[in-house]
């Protein structure tokens, strides 16, 4: 009895000692490594204290049908390995687990050989022959952090122990991607008064500062507030770079973070649309002026000077001289 007793008490101190290892590092990761590198660095990690020949580290939402990938991070694995996935995804069991247990992390052990269908046709074919599989709630409904760890044929089976200190630490991976993403994300330099927000490569937002959501409503009234504006993302994609876009009611920046898309959105003033002589026609219109005291001062006609009136009500959505006028006063030009 006391035998055993040691043997427990030394098995215990082991995974206490694997885990501590683990996690120290694992705490100084988020504002140490950039977005992506994240990712590479929590693999090396983990090759310390787990001994696999592939994995794949991925942030998703869960849906009914299969999980949309927002990130990923494969590590030796073959090229066509997500191309390969997606198309067997359905036969997958393990994402289908995660989401029955959306609120409480997962840790699975399987031979490939239990598994069926395309999915064991897949794993055959890649080369795999174990699967050591963990998630754990990320930010957002149904969103999650998974990891997978392969091992090959002829490899030992992966142990107990292997599975514990994953189940120990898997929570603790979700919330350290999920510093890495805000800390550098808070780093975006912005001016005072932006806003900002970490979407995927798809535009779907990952996380967003408050009122952000309210700004692009201010430009995209119909905007749902899930993914960026579609029109925005072609934009972006015929950029092939940095995103620069000014709307009527808001300015946004963009660049990419690994394989995020960092978004800095400004609300513009009323006035941030009208062109420079609808500005001064205003200006002064807004003052007392009459149309021929307008026309006579910016010598122009005092039809030219009613059709940017005109334009100018449009923009500013006021359709009279009192709301210009109380526009004007307040410094609502300025």
């Amino acid at each position: 009895m006391e035998t055993v007793h040691r043997r427990q008490t030394g098995a215990s101190e082991q995974l206490a000692r694997e885990v501590s290892g683990l996690l120290l590092p694992l705490y100084r990761l988020p504002a140490s490594v950039a977005v992506g590198d994240f990712d590479r660095e929590l693999v090396c990690l983990l090759r310390q204290h787990i001994a696999f020949d592939g994995a794949w580290f991925g942030h998703s939402t869960l849906t009914d049908a299969a999980p949309r990938l927002h990130s990923w991070h494969l590590h030796n694995l073959k090229p066509d390995f997500l191309p390969a996935w997606e198309e067997v995804k359905d036969s997958d069991p393990m994402p289908g687990l995660a989401r029955a247990r959306p609120d409480t992390s997962l840790v699975l052990a399987l031979n490939a050989c239990v598994l069926s269908g395309g999915i064991r046709t897949f794993c055959r074919d890649q080369g795999i022959d174990q699967v050591l599989f963990a998630a754990a709630p990320g930010s957002g409904s149904f969103r999650s952090t998974h990891l997978s760890l392969y091992r090959a044929a002829r490899r030992p089976r992966f142990e107990a122990g292997e599975a514990r200190i994953l189940e120990l630490i898997i929570a603790h991976v979700a919330a350290a991607l999920e510093q890495n993403r805000l800390h550098w994300l808070n780093s975006f330099a912005r001016r005072d008064g932006d806003l900002v927000a970490l979407c995927d490569g798809n535009g779907v937002l990952l996380h967003a500062e408050v009122g952000f959501r309210a700004v692009m409503a201010a430009e995209w009234p119909g905007w749902q507030g899930e993914s960026l504006p579609a029109d925005l993302m072609e934009a972006w994609a015929g950029a092939r770079g940095a995103l620069n876009h000014q709307g009527r009611r808001v300015m946004l920046a963009g660049d990419r973070l690994a394989t995020c898309l960092r978004v800095s959105a400004r609300r513009l003033g009323r006035t941030a649309g009208l062109s420079p002589r609808e500005r001064e026609v205003v200006q002064l219109f807004g003052q007392g002026r009459t149309y021929k005291q307008v026309a006579r001062q910016l010598a122009l006609s005092p039809a030219t000077v009613r059709h940017h009136l005109r334009r100018a009500y449009e923009k500013l959505e006021v359709d009279n001289k009192g709301a210009l006028c109380r526009l004007v006063v307040d410094g609502g030009l300025d």
